[in-house]
């Protein structure tokens, strides 16, 4: 089961596996009610507890375990190279002296995880990809699951979860030669997301006003592309691919008119089963919303799973 904690409603995705190709089980998309008292962290937490589990209802009753993820703001993502040599445990020892040293933190106060990327066989480095965080806000994640009686499975960062789930979507997989790929989240803000060569290249947040339209997402959008565009080695995408409650098909028609790429809105149902029970027409009406819960489902239930 996967869990996205939002700031305005719990998004939850149930799946199993049926053979090679996991299997959408249930979904749900539950309010956080805050009317009691908006500024009572206890009532807040309270209200964020009652929607954690009417999602779980719905979306996969009698789930014991979960997964979820921190807002990237809240994380530090990075790539350094090692030796090729280095075994596991003197690899760990290298990336938790690396964040330290860069955090100036004291160990205790951090969590971090690594995952070894394709070889650079010119260079002849191992690059690595690092991800550090506070550990309370490791702890506080997993509170928040563990006071709903789940156990939590993992915690990922949102763009993590949310780029699993694009690349289920099969027509956004891309070879060593093809253009990059820019994923836009757009929700309460806009997040943009850079994919080259199925890897995260480049990720950046931008605010958006309070009841902001389709106009106001396009000038933010296009303000977001400029700044990639200037970002130093970048390549200019090939395709850009939405997602989130605030978008629509009349901003994707709008930005294939005003960018010069290619402009569709992301679904990777095709790449999965859906359960006879579950309610297509909802389930795809609702999926810009779902696709941080679904990458994390699809997470949890990857035996080769990173950054547990």
């Amino acid at each position: 089961m996967g869990i996205d904690l939002g700031t305005t409603a719990i998004k939850a995705v149930g799946m199993r596996r049926s053979g090679e190709r996991p299997v959408i089980s249930g979904f749900a998309i539950e309010p956080i009610s805050t009317a009691p008292a908006p500024a009572d962290p206890a009532a807040l937490d309270g209200a964020l507890t009652a929607a954690i589990k009417r999602a779980v209802r719905t979306a996969a009753p009698g789930a014991r375990a979960a997964a979820t993820a921190l807002p990237d703001e809240e994380a530090i993502t990075r790539v350094i190279e090692v030796p090729t040599e280095l075994e596991e445990k003197a690899l760990r020892i290298r990336v938790s002296l690396d964040i330290e040293a860069s955090l100036k933190q004291p160990h205790h106060e951090l969590a971090c995880d690594f995952r070894r990327l394709a070889l650079d066989a010119d260079r002849g480095k191992q690059p690595v990809r690092v991800v550090a965080a506070r550990a309370e806000a490791l702890t506080r994640r997993r509170r928040q699951l563990e006071t709903s009686d789940l156990e939590c499975r993992l915690v990922d960062l949102d763009s993590h979860a949310i780029a699993r789930a694009a690349l289920a979507d099969t027509q956004l997989h891309s070879g060593p030669d093809s253009a990059p790929v820019a994923l836009l989240d757009v929700g309460t803000r806009l997040h943009l997301t850079i994919f080259d060569r199925q890897r995260i290249h480049y990720r950046q947040d931008h605010a958006l006003g309070a009841g902001a339209d389709d106009n106001d997402c396009l000038r933010v959008i296009e303000q977001a592309m400029a700044m990639h565009h200037g970002s130093p080695d970048a390549r200019a995408p090939g395709v850009l691919s939405l997602t989130g409650g605030g978008s629509s098909p009349q901003l994707a028609a709008a930005l294939d008119q005003r960018l010069v790429m290619r402009c569709r809105r992301i679904d990777p149902l095709h790449a999965l089963d859906i359960a006879e029970t579950v309610d297509v027409s909802e389930l795809s009406r609702s999926l810009p919303r779902l696709l941080t819960a679904m990458g994390l489902a699809l997470h949890a239930g990857d035996p080769n799973a990173h950054w547990r």
